[in-house]
C-alpha cells in the first residue's frame, strides 16, 4: 500500500512538472514574440527621428523661393530653445497563454490567460483544496482498511500509519497558514502587480529641490519617510498602494541622460525631456528622494489601472475611482501630483506642473 502511496505522489508531481513546463515554454516564445515586437517600435521611433531631422533647413541650403521676409535667411546668436517633445508611447508587453486543459473550479480549456497573477492564485487556492481533498480521502482508506482488517495486526497498523500520515498533512497544512496569518495576514495572500518601472515619461530639464531627510523601503524602492508615514496612514484608511519608483541614484539618471539626450552631459534634445542634472541630485526629483511613482491597488489586490492606459488616455487615469482616492488623500498630506502624470508624487513641489 506504501508503494502505491509513493507511486500516487510522483505521479501528481510528474503532472505538476508537465504543467509548468508548457507553461515555461509558452512564455519563452511569448519573451521571443515580444522582442521582435519592441524592436519594430524602436526602428519606427528611428525612422520618424530621421525624417523630422531631414525636414530641418540647414546654413547653406538652397534658398530659392524663400520669401525676403523668411526668417531662415536671417541668423541670429540667440539660444536654441529646447524642444519638449511628447513622449513616445511605451511599448506594451502583456501576458499571454492559452490553457490546454480545464482549471477545475477556476477555468476551462483554452481559455486564453493575460493576467498572470490570477493564474498563481489559481494554482495557490488550487493547492490548498487538494491537500485538504488528498487528506479527507486518505482518512477515508485509512479507516477502511482499519475495519477491514478482521484482527490482523499487520493490516491495522498500516492503516494507523496511514490514518496518522494523512492527519498530520492535514495539520501541517493548515498550520503553516495559521502561523503566517498570525505573524501578518497580508502573508497569506498573494498580491502580485507587474508594473513597468522603466521611466517613459517627460521630465523637467531642471528643478530647485532638496535631498530627503531620511529613508524608508516600499516594495523594494527607498522614497523619503514622508511618503512612508502617508502610504501607511492611506493603508490605515482601505487605500492600499504600490511604490514603482522612488529615489533614484545619480548613475541611473546619468544612464537616461545618455539613453535620451545623446550622452552625459546632453548633446541633443532629449526624446523623451529628461532632467540633466546641471546642479547635482539636487535639481532633479526622483534623485533627490522627495518625488515618487505611486499606483492604487484594486479590491482583488491588483494595479488599479496600467501605465499604458494612462499614457492613452490621461483623463481616465484621473477619473479611476482607486487613483483618485490615492490622489485625493495624497492631496490632504500635503502632497502635490503631476498633471501629465498622475501616479507621480512630490513633497514638496519641485516640478512647476506639480499640483
Amino acid at each position: 500500500m506504501k508503494n502505491k502511496t509513493k507511486f500516487s505522489i510522483y505521479f501528481f508531481l510528474l503532472c505538476l512538472g508537465i504543467f509548468f513546463g508548457d507553461l515555461n515554454s509558452s512564455q519563452a516564445k511569448t519573451e521571443r514574440l515580444i522582442a521582435i515586437t519592441d524592436q519594430e517600435a524602436m526602428d519606427a521611433i528611428k525612422q520618424a527621428a530621421e525624417a523630422d531631422k531631414a525636414k530641418l533647413v540647414t546654413p547653406g541650403a538652397d534658398t530659392q523661393g524663400v520669401l525676403p521676409n523668411d526668417t531662415r535667411l536671417h541668423s541670429y546668436p540667440t539660444k536654441p530653445k529646447e524642444e519638449t517633445a511628447p513622449a513616445p508611447a511605451p511599448t506594451t508587453r502583456q501576458f499571454k497563454y492559452i490553457l490546454l486543459e480545464s482549471f477545475p473550479g477556476f477555468f476551462t480549456a483554452n481559455t486564453e490567460m493575460t493576467d498572470f497573477p490570477k493564474l498563481v492564485l489559481a494554482i495557490y487556492k488550487f493547492g490548498i483544496w487538494t491537500v485538504g481533498i488528498a487528506g479527507l480521502f486518505m482518512l477515508v482508506v485509512g479507516g477502511f482498511m482499519y475495519m477491514a482488517s478482521a484482527g490482523n495486526t499487520s493490516t491495522a497498523s498500516n492503516a494507523q500509519g496511514i490514518i496518522w500520515d494523512a492527519l498530520l498533512g492535514i495539520v501541517a497544512a493548515l498550520g503553516a497558514y495559521l502561523i503566517f496569518y498570525v505573524i501578518n495576514p497580508d502573508l497569506t495572500k498573494i498580491n502580485l502587480s507587474f508594473t513597468k518601472v522603466g521611466v517613459n515619461e517627460p521630465e523637467e530639464a531642471q528643478v530647485n529641490g532638496s535631498m530627503y531627510s531620511s529613508l524608508v523601503a516600499r516594495n523594494g524602492q527607498q522614497i523619503d519617510a514622508s511618503f512612508g508615514s502617508a502610504l501607511d496612514k492611506l493603508k490605515q484608511n482601505g487605500i492600499n498602494t504600490i511604490v514603482a519608483s522612488g529615489l533614484r541614484t545619480l548613475e541611473k539618471q546619468q544612464q537616461l541622460i545618455r539613453e535620451n539626450c545623446g550622452g552625459f552631459p546632453a548633446t541633443r534634445n532629449c526624446s523623451p525631456p529628461t532632467c540633466l542634472l546641471k546642479n547635482g541630485p539636487a535639481s532633479c526629483p526622483h534623485t533627490t528622494g522627495r518625488a515618487a511613482d505611486i499606483w492604487a491597488l484594486n479590491s482583488s489586490g491588483g494595479q488599479a489601472i496600467m501605465q499604458d492606459q494612462c499614457m492613452t488616455n490621461i483623463q481616465a487615469c484621473f477619473n479611476n475611482p482607486y487613483q483618485k482616492a490615492l490622489i485625493a488623500a495624497m492631496h490632504a498630506e500635503g502632497f502635490c501630483v503631476l498633471a501629465s502624470e498622475p501616479w507621480h508624487f512630490e513633497k514638496p513641489k519641485m516640478s512647476s506642473a506639480c499640483n
